[in-house]
């Protein structure tokens, strides 16, 4: 029981570690779009500086795994506008 309970609380924390790294995502976002920058010129550098900064610290292999997370993500369609989460 007690080994169940470490893994949910190893969760809890990587999904709060995950939420503040949106939280400062979506603040960088709304900062570069303040400055007049176009939402597509800051979509491509941020994903492009993410995957650099990914394959500096963690390889190639890293890199290429998370661009092959992303087609994923597209192909089941997490990036249409219309869709809703049930």
């Amino acid at each position: 029981m007690e080994k169940a309970s470490q893994e949910d609380l190893e969760e809890l924390i990587l999904e709060q570690k995950r939420l503040v790294a949106e939280g400062h995502f979506f603040d960088a976002w709304e900062r570069a779009l303040n400055d007049g920058i176009d939402d597509g010129i800051i979509a491509r550098a941020l994903v492009r500086g993410a995957l650099t900064q990914i394959a500096r610290i963690g390889g190639d292999e890293e890199a290429t795994q998370i661009i092959a997370e992303i087609n994923q993500l597209e192909v089941e369609g997490d990036f249409l506008p219309t869709k809703t989460i049930q």
